[in-house]
C-alpha cells in the first residue's frame, strides 16, 4: 500500500499531490513562525512606520550588535527547512551561522554566512551572482539555498556578529510540518574531524562536530568566476577578537561555477 504523501522532496513530478503538511516561515517580522503571526510587530522607535500599527509590515530586518546572537529559528519538529532566504550587511567572515538538530548543544553547522552560501571572497558592498539549483545569490546579496533539511524533534539556526561593527539581517526561513521518513538523514552536517582540535573556542580542543549516522550535505564553499575548483577547509582564520573559526576537515567539496 503506497504510503501518502508527507510533503517533502518536492519536485515538478509530485507537484499535483496532496499532503497534511503545514507549511510556516520565521522572519524578522514573525520570528517564532507561529500561524498567523505575520505582520505582528509594533516598533514605537522605528521612525515613520511607529504609527501604522499592527498588521503593517514594519520590521524587515533585526540588527545584531557585536558579540551578540540571534535566534533566526526556534521551532520544534518534526518537519523541514524547505528553503531560506537572507541578506545580511557587514562581514561576512565575522557573521557566522549555525544549525542544531533534535536538541543538540554543539551545532552540526557553524560556518560564516558568506562561505554557506558560496560567496566566501564577497561582503554586502561586493556583489558576485550565482546560478544553480541549490545556491542562488542575486542582486542585493539576496542570499538563497534549497536544499531540505529535516528534523524529528527540534531545529534551531542562530547567527552571531564576531566583528566588530553591528549589522543588519534581513531574513525568512520557511519549513514545513509534517511526518519525516525514519530514513531521513540527509540533512545539512559536517562530518567530526578525525582528530581532536584546539579551534581557540573556550574550552577548545575538543571534537566539535557530532559524531552518529548522517548522509553529508556539503554546501558550496566558495566560488571563482568560471572557474571549478577543489577545497577542503570550510572556514579556517582569526577574528578581530583573536577567536579562530573552525575548519570542518570536509573532503573534496565542488565550488559553483558563477554565471557569466
Amino acid at each position: 500500500m503506497a504510503q501518502p504523501f508527507n510533503g517533502l522532496g518536492l519536485n515538478l513530478g509530485n507537484l499535483s499531490r496532496l499532503s497534511n503538511a503545514e507549511t510556516r516561515s520565521c522572519s524578522a517580522e514573525n520570528p517564532t513562525g507561529a500561524k498567523g503571526q505575520g505582520g505582528r510587530h509594533v516598533d514605537p522607535n522605528h521612525g515613520p512606520s511607529r504609527d501604522l500599527g499592527t498588521g503593517w509590515k514594519v520590521r524587515p530586518g533585526v540588527g545584531i550588535k557585536p558579540g551578540e546572537t540571534l535566534a533566526l529559528a526556534d521551532v520544534d519538529g518534526p518537519g523541514a527547512i524547505q528553503q531560506i532566504w537572507m541578506t545580511p550587511t557587514g562581514n561576512y567572515r565575522y557573521t557566522i551561522l549555525r544549525f542544531y538538530w533534535d536538541g543538540e548543544t554543539t551545532p552540526s553547522v557553524e560556518v560564516p554566512v558568506g562561505d554557506y552560501f558560496a560567496s566566501a571572497y564577497t561582503n554586502f558592498n561586493t556583489f558576485r551572482p550565482i546560478d544553480s539549483l541549490p545556491v542562488c545569490v542575486n542582486p542585493g546579496n539576496a542570499f538563497n539555498c534549497y536544499w531540505e533539511m529535516p528534523f524529528r524533534k527540534h531545529c534551531k539556526i542562530t547567527m552571531e556578529n564576531i566583528g566588530l561593527e553591528p549589522m543588519t539581517i534581513h531574513y525568512q526561513i520557511n519549513y514545513t510540518l509534517t511526518e519525516v521518513p525514519a530514513d531521513a538523514a540527509a540533512r545539512v552536517q559536517l562530518p567530526p574531524d578525525p582528530a581532536p582540535r584546539n579551534f581557540g573556542f573556550p574550552g577548545g580542543g575538543e571534537d566539535r562536530y557530532p559524531q552518529g549516522p548522517s548522509r553529508e550535505k556539503k554546501p558550496p564553499l566558495s566560488s571563482n568566476r568560471g572557474s571549478i575548483s577543489w577545497w577542503r577547509s570550510l572556514c579556517r582564520g582569526s577574528t578581530p577578537h583573536g577567536r579562530a573559526v573552525p575548519g570542518s576537515q570536509t573532503s573534496a567539496c565542488w565550488n559553483l561555477r558563477i554565471s557569466a
